[in-house]
């Protein structure tokens, strides 16, 4: 059996959901030196958006989520992420940041430039590191401009 049919008989078991999601507090946010003077993004900002999480940047410019993993992970577990932004507008030119992190290990990052069209991502990765059920998983973003950005699914192959 090829890797490609091996991964299509897999069971995925979700990570995360839609709802739930809470801003991480500045004390225990590890991304707060990229913050600069970017505005903060509050609760209105975001929300549960196609079964995922989306973040609308129009009115801010950065924030850190989190939710605690629905189950557990081990280093070198397949992971599938499915996650997009909108087209990426700014009167001047710029870069942003996408990332998806555990433990202060990066599972996924992409730094993004901006201005720049509509993208998706629909990937499958190992885990770098194991973590426990219940542990918190922090989706990042830190933006110039009005855009929008959803974590639609991350999920582990059981």
């Amino acid at each position: 059996m090829s890797s490609q049919d091996r991964q299509s008989v897999l069971q995925w078991e979700p990570l995360i959901t839609g709802e739930g999601w809470e801003v991480t507090p500045p004390s225990f946010d590890p991304y707060t030196a990229q913050r600069q003077e970017r505005v903060l993004c509050a609760v209105s900002d975001y929300g549960q958006e196609y079964g995922g999480i989306e973040v609308s940047t129009q009115r801010c410019g950065y924030i850190t989520l989190q939710q605690p993993l629905l189950t557990s992970i081990v280093e070198g577990d397949l992971i599938s992420l499915e996650i997009w932004h909108s087209l990426l507008v700014s009167d001047e030119e710029s870069e942003g940041v996408v990332e998806i992190s555990l433990r202060g290990a990066p599972l996924w990052s992409e730094t993004l430039l901006i201005p720049s069209p509509p993208y998706s991502w629909s990937i499958k990765l190992e885990s770098p590191i194991s973590a426990e059920r219940g542990e918190l998983l922090l989706f990042h973003i830190h933006n110039h401009g009005a855009n929008s950005y959803t974590l639609h699914s991350l999920a582990v192959a059981r």
